[in-house]
């Protein structure tokens, strides 16, 4: 059984799922700018720190992945951000939120780096 048949999928799943956990905020704050009776354009730039986390932490993840498992590195991604979402979801501050999404910015940072490299190493044969 060839287990690089299982791993493309996944990998391309993970980077949607990356891609929509960094971007799902600015639709949920049209919400929560409603419930928590403040603008949008306060509760925004909540974001920011995720969005400096996922470019700032995407060098060092590369680097680990490449000394230590690329395999781990992409479980603790996941792993993380979901931790990171699930924490952001009992956020009862604005402050909370930011945290929340600079460590789910944290752990997105992850999947390029890595999964890029397991994306080229996985095909047996070129074109198939």
């Amino acid at each position: 059984m060839n287990n690089n048949r299982f791993l493309v999928p996944f990998l391309n799943l993970g980077h949607f799922l990356d891609h929509l956990v960094m971007l799902v905020f600015p639709t949920v704050v049209i919400a929560l700018a409603r419930d928590w009776g403040r603008p949008y354009a306060e509760l925004l730039p909540l974001a920011l720190g995720g969005f400096i986390a996922f470019g700032a932490f995407a060098l060092p993840a590369g680097w680990l992945a490449d000394h230590w498992s690329r395999y781990r590195m992409m479980a603790l991604s996941f792993f993380g951000i979901g931790a990171a979402l699930f924490l952001t979801g009992f956020a009862r501050s604005p402050w909370q939120i930011g945290v929340g999404l600079a460590l789910t910015g944290m752990f997105a940072a992850i999947y390029h780096p890595v999964g890029i490299a397991m994306l080229v190493a996985a095909p047996a044969k070129l074109g198939s």
